[in-house]
């Protein structure tokens, strides 16, 4: 395995953890009923999991816009920010910083791929409340292209911003079904985090690290071989 020239990541679960999340409780944030949010989060749900399996996206501030007339003439931008103030807590991974840290000095550059409703640009926000935006040259939602992973789009996306070649190139991600099997379909090196799941009989041959500080080890042997 050659060391990468430059590195995707996932978010959720990757350089974040997501320990708490309340749909409704988010859109309440705008419209102020908290009935009327719960039916709205009901409803949401039921129109994006027929796009899931179509691997389509939801951009959720969109579509609630077009759900509440007295939305109509808010931005986009504004009612997304205020769901995403409410709707989420995520906190940085272990030893994540440090992964950061040695490409940066290594000069590997770095881009994040998200399956979310939300923007690449909330979710930059909430990466930039931790420290960790400055180091990614972009972040990338499936609901920035309306596609989500594992579709190919999104990765040649990726890669295109990050000026990469899919062969030189590693993918991180906890998923297997969206991460790893989709970048692995594309020419990207895929690496599994997934802390104590079962990786037998795995349909890719893929390095699985449990942690970051696996993943420092595999890098930094992949560099000295």
């Amino acid at each position: 395995m050659k060391a990468p020239n430059a590195i995707l990541l996932d978010v959720g679960d990757t350089i974040l953890r997501q320990y708490w999340f309340d749909l409704s409780l988010g859109i309440d944030a705008v419209v102020h009923d908290r009935a009327r949010s719960e039916e709205l989060a009901t409803a949401f749900r039921a129109y994006e999991l027929p796009a899931y399996d179509r691997g389509d996206e939801c951009l959720l501030a969109e579509w609630l816009r077009s759900q509440v007339p007295s939305l109509a003439e808010l931005p986009t931008e504004s009612i997304e920010d205020r769901i995403w103030a409410t709707v989420v807590r995520m906190e940085p991974l272990p030893r994540v910083d440090q992964v950061f840290a040695s490409l940066r000095d290594d000069r590997v550059p770095v881009g994040a791929v998200s399956n979310a409703a939300f923007s690449g640009r909330a979710i930059r926000a909430e990466l930039a409340r931790h420290g960790l935006a400055s180091q990614l040259r972009f972040v990338l939602s499936s609901a920035d292209l309306r596609v989500r992973k594992p579709a190919p789009g999104i990765y040649s996306a990726a890669l295109e911003r990050l000026h990469a070649r899919a062969s030189e190139t590693w993918f991180v991600g906890d998923t297997f079904d969206e991460d790893i099997v989709g970048a692995s379909a594309v020419g990207l090196q895929p690496v599994w985090l997934t802390p104590g799941r079962t990786t037998d009989r795995l349909s890719i041959d893929v390095p699985v690290v449990r942690d970051w500080s696996e993943f420092l080890a595999l890098y930094a042997s992949c560099r000295a071989s």
